[in-house]
């Protein structure tokens, strides 16, 4: 694949130091095999049907080729990953995976940077973000926070488009810097239910207890709310954290909670495993 390509490549050589490909509309790209970054590349200024080389000796690139670097090699990576040809899947998932391999930053931001592009094919930004919740970067903490501070604004135009991947993964870091931004979006009426059981799993991993009173006022407020019927361990969760930071009172809070009948029959059945100590790890 190549990035911005006229036509389909008609031949191709290895020299050893580099790989020759020359395309349909008279194209000469030179690539170098180690990183898959392009070095030199010419025009013929004719159609091609086909070719053949007569290439022993030629290194295709000027001076010695330097050894191939982690920058490069990630370098090669995303330019093969942007490539416009999407006829090749197996290929681009390959390219993920190694690609989310790579130490550092850099990676991390490559792929979210991939995920938040809908050029991309939904299957394959799925994909990226596995490899993300899967690989949480410690050195990332920076980008997390960057991206937990995104909003849903019609007003500004802006969008959260990766709330949801960096809770994850400022929770399983438990970054303490985190607690703010996610107590914003816990707050945020337009931050979604799947997104918000992110949040407060992240919130009660973190175990910073500043967090008690927004997660017992989003307990008493949403107790009875039909749309969480269907995600009732968002409350639990945020029970659990209230239950395992606080005293006496918050038992009470979450006893009178669990005998509502108002409360969402599937809550009030959870928090009375949870108050009977029978409940599994609700942040799960």
């Amino acid at each position: 694949m190549r990035r911005g390509a006229r036509a389909d490549f008609v031949a191709a050589t290895h020299t050893g130091r580099a790989v020759a490909l020359v395309g349909a509309d008279g194209e000469l790209v030179v690539v170098d095999p180690l990183t898959g970054v392009v070095r030199q590349r010419a025009e013929l200024g004719l159609p091609l049907r086909g070719a053949t080389f007569d290439a022993e000796g030629w290194a295709g690139v000027t001076g010695a080729t330097p050894p191939a670097s982690v920058g490069d090699l990630r370098d090669g990576l995303l330019q093969a990953l942007v490539d416009p040809d999407r006829r090749f899947p197996g290929l681009a998932r390959y390219l993920l995976a190694t690609l989310a391999k790579s130490p550092g930053p850099p990676p991390t931001a490559a792929l979210v940077r991939l995920i938040r592009d809908p050029r991309w094919p939904p299957e394959l930004r799925e994909l990226a973000t596995d490899h993300l919740n899967e690989r949480p970067d410690e050195h990332s903490a920076a980008l997390y926070l960057s991206l937990l501070a995104e909003r849903n604004d019609y007003v500004l135009g802006t969008r959260a488009l990766s709330v949801e991947l960096a809770a994850r993964a400022a929770g399983a870091l438990q970054l303490p810097e985190a607690v703010r931004p996610l107590l914003l979006q816990l707050a945020d009426p337009q931050t979604p239910v799947p997104t918000l059981a992110v949040v407060v799993a992240a919130l009660w991993s973190i175990g910073d207890r500043s967090a008690k009173e927004a997660l017992r006022e989003l307990l008493l407020t949403y107790r009875c709310d039909p749309e969480l019927a269907w995600a009732p361990q968002i409350l639990s969760t945020a029970a659990a954290a209230v239950l395992e930071w606080g005293g006496s009172a918050e038992r009470e809070l979450v006893t009178f909670v669990a005998q509502d009948p108002h409360t969402v029959p599937a809550l009030r059945q959870r928090l009375d495993r949870l108050l009977s100590g029978d409940a599994d790890d609700e942040a799960q």
